[in-house]
């Protein structure tokens, strides 16, 4: 007796199909969330970075500005409120409020950067000209308009506090700079709310 054997062949099945196409779209949804969350963390941290080198530079002005910063006659309390402009042709404004009425500015607007120009700020005191020199409270007010033109060009809807304490017998002056922004954040978990980060830099600093 001849026995005779038959091979059958067996393709994928429509269910298969449906499967493997599933799991790869998971996965692939697991990779574009991880590059979004890294593209999210790149751009957190250069927020931060500019916060940090804009606080320092403030910190540096005021060193390079004893004769007013180290010399308050009395607690200051400085903040400062930036505007993002409506189109890049549109500069966005920057509101100065101060405990010493010489260093605020309802509106400092500056200028888009273009080509090999600075972009430069304008606000409620002007120290660039030669025959009429700033005394050191002008001087720093000027500093200050210009500081807060570029934080805003920097961080957009930007906050910044400048607190300083008088000096006493045992300690000079004090100043605390505090800036806060908004920030794009990628949600790791489905339970994060969808609101925007508003991460904080302080550096502390005497003049």
């Amino acid at each position: 007796m001849q026995l005779t054997v038959r091979s059958h062949t067996r393709g994928f099945s429509l269910v298969e199909v449906l499967v493997a196409l599933v799991v790869i779209s998971i996965g692939l949804l697991g990779i574009a969330k991880m590059q979004a969350l890294a593209l999210s963390n790149t751009n957190g941290g250069r927020l931060r970075a500019l916060a940090a080198i804009e606080a320092a530079s403030l910190a540096a002005n005021m060193q390079a500005e004893r004769n007013y910063w180290g010399n308050i006659p009395s607690a200051l309390t400085i903040n400062v409120v930036g505007t993002p402009g409506a189109t890049a042709a549109t500069p966005g404004t920057s509101k100065i409020t101060s405990s010493d009425t010489a260093l605020s500015a309802t509106a400092v607007t500056c200028t888009i950067p273009t080509g090999t120009s600075v972009g430069t700020c304008t606000g409620a005191v002007s120290c660039t000209s030669t025959g009429t020199p700033c005394n050191a409270q002008k001087m720093a007010a000027y500093d200050l308009q210009q500081w807060a033109g570029r934080l805003q060009q920097l961080l957009g809807a930007d906050a910044a506090l400048i607190a300083c304490d008088i000096a006493t017998a045992s300690s000079p002056v004090t100043c605390r700079i505090t800036i806060n922004w908004s920030e794009n954040q990628v949600n790791s978990t489905s339970t994060e709310t969808g609101t925007m980060a508003t991460p904080v830099y302080t550096l502390f600093v005497n003049p």
